[in-house]
């Protein structure tokens, strides 16, 4: 999964690209299986992400992009996206899906690592 982001005035926009396989590279079957995406941000760049902050409070999502609306406050962020797999439209516990990727992970982004940095 490789993670971009966009920034406006208030706004930053995460995307990523979509799921399509599981982590052993056994493709999705189309049929009864889907991936969602959660969002966090962590505020601290905690290496082990133990102070991240859930954005898609509501449950995972189908789309490969989120604008953080609540950019306003101060400070210095990471992105992370986690991939839940559904099967007959339910979450799947413990399912072979390599399930998060962080904004300063290289291998993440593309080989261009990146943090949110907002000062006001």
């Amino acid at each position: 999964m490789t993670i971009l982001v966009a920034c406006a005035y208030h706004d930053v926009t995460v995307s990523w690209d979509e799921t399509t396989q599981l982590a052993d590279g056994t493709a999705l079957n189309e049929e009864n299986q889907e991936v969602r995406y959660n969002v966090y941000i962590d505020y601290n760049i905690d290496p082990n992400h133990k102070s991240m902050l859930l954005l898609t409070k509501d449950g995972p999502i189908k789309e490969t992009s989120y604008t953080m609306h609540h950019a306003k406050a101060k400070g210095h962020y990471l992105v992370g996206i986690e991939a839940v797999l559904y099967e007959n439209g339910a979450p799947v516990v413990n399912s072979d899906l390599s399930s998060f990727a962080w904004s300063n992970s290289k291998k993440d982004t593309n080989e261009k690592p990146f943090d949110v940095d907002i000062a006001r």
